[in-house]
């Protein structure tokens, strides 16, 4: 038996649900613009961009330097980078890389306790460029007492003074552990860190391993 075109068309029209489109007021798309910009500031950490020679934001094809803002603070820092060519592969790669150095150094000031914290993630990036910018590139970010090693540090002092020590050693090491700005200052000191960052390196290093049947004895 045929169905009619008339019930199928009907049946079609009444199982198919038709959506409705909503239109936003000019207000509303307002209202949700700005708490959607207010969301990602709150959650922002730093504002990066890049600059030309002249410390004005541009693109990246035209960039030579990064400039790093911190908040909420608003502490900037700005590196230009040596002999940046604009637009060249090198230069690019290098401004990529200062970014991510940039965040990397930030995140790792703010996990440290708050004692031992620069007081702006911008110092903390500063003091690991210009460490960069001394030739010492290090192993790890400058920073607090979690991360530094005092006897360490208190020998890269010794080898940066040729091995004398200080009139009261007792002192000198007590200073080290309990003041950690100045323990900061040591440690991000260009003349003090690249002999720290050697003998950190030689700490890690892992110990000559033995032959298996030397270590088993049979």
């Amino acid at each position: 038996m045929a169905r009619k075109s008339g019930n199928l068309k009907t049946a079609l029209e009444s199982s198919v649900a038709v959506a409705t489109p909503v239109t936003e007021t000019p207000q509303q798309e307002e209202n949700v613009t700005e708490a959607a910009v207010e969301v990602k500031s709150a959650r922002a950490k730093a504002v990066k961009s890049f600059v030309n020679a002249a410390g004005e934001e541009v693109d990246i094809e035209f960039a030579t330097g990064l400039r790093y803002e911190a908040l909420p603070d608003k502490k900037v820092y700005v590196y230009q980078i040596p002999g940046a060519q604009v637009g060249s592969p090198q230069t690019m790669l290098a401004l990529f890389g200062s970014t991510t150095l940039g965040t990397n150094t930030a995140s790792q000031n703010r996990g440290q306790d708050i004692a031992d914290q620069f007081k702006s993630d911008a110092d903390a990036v500063s003091a690991r460029f210009e460490r960069i910018v001394q030739g010492d590139w290090g192993t790890r970010a400058g920073g607090g007492g979690l991360q530094i090693d005092t006897t360490a540090l208190y020998d890269a002092i010794l080898k940066f003074k040729n091995g004398a020590p200080p009139p009261d050693v007792v002192a000198f090491k007590a200073r080290l552990e309990s003041d950690a700005d100045w323990r900061k200052l040591m440690r991000n000191h260009p003349q003090i860190a690249p002999h720290y960052d050697e003998l950190m390196r030689e700490k890690r290093a892992p110990a000559e391993v033995k032959p298996i049947d030397e270590l088993l004895g049979w």
